[in-house]
């Protein structure tokens, strides 16, 4: 005579299999706090242009008595940020198609991917932006990124006590470069257009501006709302994060399925009949 299975029974059957998999997640948290663990890059831009300002907020400024450019870094991997205002009491236009950011020689157009079309003039919605008088407009086409920082030899930095955002003092590692030996060098080229009424041709007027990071700071895991400048939002300081043992943790982390896998499906043996 077969013996009657209460669901009392059913519960003592699966909680071994249960308490394995409870395991598993409990070793795979553990895991990736272990392998996953970020160090942070911090570059500070300057520019060797005679002609513009930086101003107290880290923004580089370039104007006449046309325009105002001002250009943002602040974030991670770089964006490139730009604000144009507007001094004159007529529209002026930005030829993103003819604007562009050059690094190595290699130009990469500043013109959004958009759906184009021709207005009346003949020209497309996406490669110009009107501006209005005495207003601006903001613009951010795209982030540098792709660095290679963690590949610099610890030995080429110099250990320095560098002030974090709570006051305290951490030991940080800095590294120095002059526009010769900089790891990036670019330029930015931004073509305005204006006047053009009636038969007149539009007039362009071109603003460019070189930049070039001037000191690396490798700072392990102080993240950036404890780094100074970053957590007062400089615009002339960006960071980069890398993760060790990512590669490790996505291993680990398949093995830990895996082996969850084969927990629930000792839970739920077919064979079993209830």
């Amino acid at each position: 005579m077969k013996r009657a299975i209460s669901l009392a029974d059913t519960g003592r059957r699966k909680e071994g299999p249960m308490k394995r998999i409870g395991l598993c997640v409990g070793i795979l948290v553990w895991l990736l706090s272990s392998v996953s663990c970020s160090t942070y890059y911090y570059s500070t831009l300057s520019s060797a242009d005679r002609a513009g300002d930086r101003t107290p907020a880290g923004e580089f400024v370039q104007e006449n008595d046309t325009a105002r450019v001002i250009y943002r870094f602040s974030g991670e991997d770089a964006p490139v940020h730009i604000t144009i205002y507007n001094k004159l009491d007529e529209p002026l236009y930005v030829d993103w198609r003819r604007s562009a950011i050059i690094i190595d020689d290699q130009a990469t157009s500043y013109s959004p991917d958009a759906l184009l079309f021709e207005d009346e003039a003949g020209l497309t919605s996406s490669e110009l932006a009107m501006i209005p008088p005495r207003a601006m407009i903001q613009h951010q086409p795209l982030t540098l990124a792709d660095f290679s920082f963690n590949k610099i030899p610890k030995s080429e930095y110099r250990q320095v006590k560098f002030p974090d955002a709570k006051g305290d003092y951490a030991d940080l590692y800095v590294k120095e470069y002059t526009l010769e030996d900089s790891p990036l060098y670019f330029r930015s080229y931004i073509t305005l257009l204006t006047g053009g009424r009636g038969y007149d041709l539009p007039q362009s007027l071109v603003f460019e501006k070189s930049f070039y990071i001037s000191q690396l700071v490798r700072a392990g895991g102080l993240s950036p709302k404890h780094f100074t400048p970053t957590a007062q939002n400089a615009g002339d300081t960006f960071y980069v994060r890398y993760v060790k043992g990512r590669t490790l943790g996505y291993t680990m982390l398949s093995v830990v399925i895996i082996a969850g896998a084969v927990a629930v499906e000792v839970a739920v043996d077919p064979n079993e009949r209830y």
